[in-house]
């Protein structure tokens, strides 16, 4: 009994001293604030404030993604002052603790007054990682601009935004993506004016691996997946891992090899990565990603292939999924029983072959287990494209063509033996009327 409330005590200490770690964890994130307001006059004065729990740390001031100036905390806080501010002074910033890269949120200051001033910044940063995702904003006070974006002396992107910030995004960076950006104001007066230069760099080798999917490393059950494998070079072959297991292997025409998974269940769930090969044998991995499949295990599914519209006369695959194995599947018409399946697998396949327009409707799926569970699947319409008299039509003018022949092929038989009861007769006649040179023939052996 003594060891039992021990060992109760113990757990229950333990327990307090996590919540505590988390509770301390969660609320040690710095803070950042801007006194007086985030809205200021030209040439005010304007305070920053980087807020955290130790006394040692120190923070560092970044303005538009690149780092301003540092400074030491004063009791928990860190004071950054803006004096007689000007129109180069708008922009976002944040702070990051040194101690531990921990940022705070992003406050955006305006400098009223600075009303033709173009802003430009990068967020997260002016320096990215290859495989990252950079966006960079162009901003005015006023609305109903139209910014456009250079990289060197080229267009990358132009925009009207509905607001007074552009947010031009660029996805999976790669090297090519480093160099000077730079925006172009445009307004509705015709005035032209450039925002300030901003250097992105790009971190990281060409040669490295990327991966990512599309469009969420998280994806509900019976959405379709892609996993793009790239790198900077063309030419290698990509092999795409579940776990240990090969999924698919894949030689890109270009740089992305697109590897694509439809229809996913809970299974698909787990790490992927990819494995570069080169003609010159090199093999280089690329990192992992967690793909997560979210519903529920016991959810019917059900689709079409190809598709949900099909031609008059194609084939049509109805399928019923589940993640167990065992159970009966029916498949529906409106109210009508089409087909019913026990798979081998998690599968039933309802194949409905050379389809007419009575095929089109909704369909369902209903699963019966044998603990005697019922569960319907969604609702799929199928629709039948083409009226179908094509066919009725082209049968028509078979029968037609064939009643022609039948009366043509009688009228030739009709004249035929006309002609040659004509003949007969005509034989007969000639006959008749020789007297001595036939004498010894039988007229009558001619038979019509």
């Amino acid at each position: 009994m003594l060891v039992s409330v021990i060992l109760l005590y113990i757990a229950y200490t333990l327990q307090n001293r996590r919540i505590l770690a988390s509770e301390a964890e969660r609320v040690d994130y710095p803070r950042i604030s801007v006194i007086p307001s985030l809205y200021i006059d030209i040439g005010s004065n304007v305070t920053i404030q980087c807020q955290g729990t130790k006394q040692e740390d120190k923070f560092i001031l970044y303005k538009n993604g690149a780092p301003l100036i540092e400074g030491p905390l004063v009791g928990q806080t860190a004071n950054f002052y803006l004096q007689d501010a000007r129109k180069t002074d708008a922009g976002n910033y944040f702070c990051m603790r040194k101690s531990d890269a921990r940022i705070t949120n992003h406050k955006t200051i305006t400098v009223k007054g600075a009303d033709d001033t173009v802003q430009i910044w990068a967020l997260p940063s002016t320096n990215i990682s290859v495989g990252g995702n950079l966006t960079i904003l162009c901003q005015r006070a006023e609305q109903g601009d139209t910014f456009v974006l250079y990289k060197d002396e080229d267009i990358v992107s132009e925009q009207e935004p509905a607001g007074g910030i552009a947010q031009f995004h660029l996805y999976h960076v790669q090297a090519k993506n480093a160099g000077i950006y730079y925006c172009l104001r445009k307004s509705s007066q015709s005035k032209v004016k450039f925002s300030n230069q901003i250097h992105v760099t790009i971190e990281g080798a060409d040669d490295t691996v990327q991966i990512w999917a599309l469009p969420s490393t998280n994806i509900s059950v019976g959405g379709n997946l892609t996993i793009l494998c790239q790198r900077a070079e063309q030419g290698d072959t990509f092999v795409l891992y579940k776990d240990e297991d090969i999924v698919s292997e894949q030689e890109p025409a270009g740089a992305i090899a697109q590897f694509h998974i439809y229809h996913v269940q809970p299974k698909d769930t787990g790490p992927y990565y990819c494995l570069r090969k080169s003609s010159q044998s090199d093999f280089e991995l690329s990192d992992q990603i967690d793909i997560i499949i979210e519903g529920a295990d016991d959810t019917v599914q059900i689709w079409a292939l190809p598709s949900t519209n099909i031609s008059v006369g194609g084939n049509l695959t109805i399928l019923c999924q589940r993640a167990e194995q065992g159970d009966t599947f029916v498949l529906y018409k409106d109210e009508d029983i089409v087909s019913e399946q026990e798979p081998a697998g998690a599968i039933a396949q309802f194949h409905i072959y050379h389809v007419q327009p009575k095929d089109t409707g909704p369909y369902y799926c209903l699963r019966k287990s044998s603990q005697s569970d019922f569960e319907l699947s969604d609702q799929i319409d199928i629709i039948i494209e083409g009226t179908g008299n094509e066919v009725s039509r082209q049968n028509t003018d078979y029968t037609i063509s064939n009643t022609v022949r039948l009366a043509l092929a009688g009228l030739l038989l009709t004249v035929t033996i006309l002609l040659a009861t004509e003949n007969c007769h005509t034989k007969k006649s000639q006959l008749q009327n020789e007297e001595l040179s036939h004498y010894h023939y039988n007229i009558y052996s001619i038979q019509c």
